[in-house]
């Protein structure tokens, strides 16, 4: 028989016994350490998190509004500058007219109208070259002098960093712009927990074998919280702690919440000296549209510019704008949410974009101004984010003609002169109502984009002849002899006021 081995017990020393107790005690106190540290900083940040998305609930940006719009027989105002200013108003193009208010379409020439309001009415304008000829009452078939509709809604107050938002409900915002958004920055939004591996494989897989950057790695929830809490270094630890609060703002907020915050706060670049923030204020400037009157294709190229606004900026480079917009309806087919035809025929369109720059329909030389008057009595954090209701005196139809008729005016000057100056000749404008001295539109140079000076109110200079009228009105109030039939001798004399000699 085999001898049975003996097993021999292992003898700890007093000096192994020793070692044990220090290495479990180093790791002990190294995981309490990092456990104190990970409670700590998921208490700061989710209070942090807290107190941004009750802001967020409750400060919404401060609109400024112009006076009711009227409309009449025999204004001059054309069939797409109408289409334009009911954009302003937020109605809803459809293809037919039903019984909701605050809804328009177009068929030919014409624009039928079913107006918001306490007496809901439905109409229909027509136009002769640039200027209505008609308006008409549908239900009686009956000629209407004129229609008032609601205040327009003509810009927010904005702060330090001159950024232009136009908050839009998640409810309100087309299916297609959704979709095409969550298909080119997010495609698993609704199912992960706000830090996404596999989508940063698959975003890694898709880029290697297309050879560039095509899809990002970073969810929505990354994005947001890296545009409201950190910097945009590209370091490893911010992209660690980018996706720690990505998780801790899942946990806190809706999905439809942190989507709704998203699609108001996204940068899609610059127009003059504007920061554009938000699908609505995109909408606007890319289209001149209220974003629930964009088509598939329009929702796209916002999708297309967020991933690199200024490098596909439709503005200034709308050929990368439109390859970036191709590449985003693809995925919207693919995803389900265009049928591919449709894709295709969108794919085809030219990008449409508005004929219009940052100072037709935001006024920024009059909110400049309007800006200035009201923080002399109010605080600056209140006015912009407190959701309030500025009425203004501005007629935003004129308010854009008086834009409109500077820069064609400065050109024609510009063609006369021999030397034109490299900036060119500028002007200034300021349209009032005689009889309320209510300013009605204010322009303040050529373009704001450019210069920001307001030449209508800081450019203290002599009034010259413009002032004549002054003072012929103070000598028919002083001198009741005096009319506009008066002559008066044009030679030196001389006049005594006081014991002084003029």
């Amino acid at each position: 028989m085999a001898k049975k081995k003996k097993i021999q017990k292992r003898k700890y020393t007093s000096r192994r016994f020793h070692l044990a107790i220090t290495t479990l005690a180093v790791v002990s106190l190294a995981l309490f350490a990092v456990t104190t540290a990970l409670i700590y900083h998921t208490l700061r940040f989710t209070a942090l998190i807290d107190a941004r998305l009750q802001g967020e609930r409750v400060e919404k940006p401060t609109l400024v509004y112009a006076r009711e719009f009227e409309l009449r027989q025999g204004q001059r105002i054309s069939h797409d500058e109408l289409v334009t200013l009911l954009n302003d108003l937020a109605y809803r193009e459809t293809t037919s007219l039903g019984d909701e208010p605050g809804t328009f379409v177009r068929i030919g020439d014409e624009v039928q109208i079913r107006r918001r309001g306490a007496f809901t009415t439905t109409f229909t304008v027509s136009f002769r070259d640039k200027w209505v000829a008609s308006i008409r009452e549908l239900s009686r078939n009956s000629e209407l002098d004129r229609v008032v509709f609601e205040p327009v809604a003509a810009a927010t107050l904005f702060g330090k960093d001159r950024t232009k938002r136009r908050w839009v409900e998640l409810a309100d915002m087309p299916a297609h712009l959704v979709g095409a958004i969550i298909a080119t920055e997010d495609k698993r939004f609704f199912t992960h927990t706000g830090f996404d591996p596999l989508g940063i494989a698959r975003a890694l897989a898709v880029d290697l074998r297309a050879g560039e950057m095509r899809q990002g790695a970073s969810t929505i929830s990354q994005q947001l919280v890296k545009n409201y809490f950190l910097t945009p270094d590209r370091t490893l630890r911010r992209k660690l702690l980018e996706a720690y609060l990505a998780i801790i703002l899942e946990s806190r907020a809706s999905k439809d919440e942190i989507l709704e915050l998203y699609l108001n706060d996204v940068y899609l670049g610059q127009r003059g000296s504007f920061g554009i923030n938000g699908v609505g204020q995109g909408a606007q400037i890319f289209f001149g549209k209220d974003v629930r009157n964009l088509v598939a294709a329009e929702s796209a190229l916002i999708a297309a510019v967020i991933r690199s606004p200024n490098s596909n900026s439709p503005f200034r480079y709308p050929a990368a704008a439109k390859a970036r917009r191709a590449i985003v309806l693809s995925q919207m087919a693919a995803t389900g949410v265009l049928k591919p035809e449709a894709a295709e025929q969108a794919r085809a369109s030219a990008l449409a974009l508005a004929p219009r720059t940052v100072d037709l329909g935001e006024a920024p030389y009059f909110i400049d101004v309007l800006g200035r008057n009201l923080l002399d009595n109010y605080d600056a954090q209140n006015i912009q984010t407190r959701n309030l209701r500025v009425q203004s005196t501005m007629d935003r139809y004129l308010q854009n003609v008086a834009q409109q008729a500077v820069v064609e005016g400065l050109e024609e000057v510009r063609a006369k002169l021999e030397r034109p100056e490299d900036d060119g000749p500028q002007a200034a404008l300021v349209a009032m109502n005689p009889y309320t001295g209510d300013i009605l539109a204010l322009v303040g140079a050529r373009s704001y984009g450019t210069s920001q000076f307001n030449r209508a109110v800081d450019a203290h200079r002599q009034p010259g002849s413009a002032f004549k009228p002054f003072v012929y009105l103070a000598a028919f109030e002083k001198h009741s002899t005096l009319s506009p039939r008066s002559t008066v001798v044009d030679e030196p004399t001389t006049f005594r006021q006081g014991n002084r000699q003029w």
